[in-house]
């Protein structure tokens, strides 16, 4: 019994859980961003605004901002932001937008640029046209 306890404790003082306004509003099997020992773990997201909850459809970039500004919440909520983010990885549904996409993509990052990793996909949820995931430190260490 107290070694159940202990792992109990050891996973709880390790792994912090997290519910954003984001993801209280839909119904997902999945955390929109985990913390584990001071490093913040972002599931990978879309273009969805958050006001309309609805995916940006106004053009590509507009939809890349999207997707930024939505990341960008996670790591402010989670206590990051971009400068500590140390890898990307970027789901592209037309691998012919990977300049169109660096274009949007630089005006969040400074050099020297995170990790980062581009794949090329045949389809993407709710028809989006990127998706992204991030891993990153915290500005201040919670767990």
């Amino acid at each position: 019994m107290i070694r159940s306890g202990l792992i109990l404790l050891f996973f709880l003082a390790t792994f912090s859980i997290n519910a954003s306004a984001q993801s209280v509003n839909t119904v997902r099997p999945y955390s929109v961003y985990k913390v584990s020992n001071g490093i913040v773990y972002t599931s990978g997201q879309v273009g969805i605004s958050a006001t309309t909850g609805k995916l940006v459809t106004t053009g590509f970039e507009a939809e890349v901002n999207e997707v930024m500004q939505n990341i960008s919440r996670l790591l402010k909520e989670s206590g990051s932001d971009f400068s500590s983010v140390i890898n990307v990885v970027i789901y592209l549904k037309d691998i012919n937008r990977y300049a169109e996409f660096n274009k949007v993509y630089t005006k969040y990052f400074n050099t020297p640029y995170p990790a980062r990793t581009c794949i090329a996909v045949a389809d993407l949820p709710l028809g989006a046209s990127v998706e992204i995931a991030v891993t990153a430190e915290q500005k201040k260490h919670s767990n």
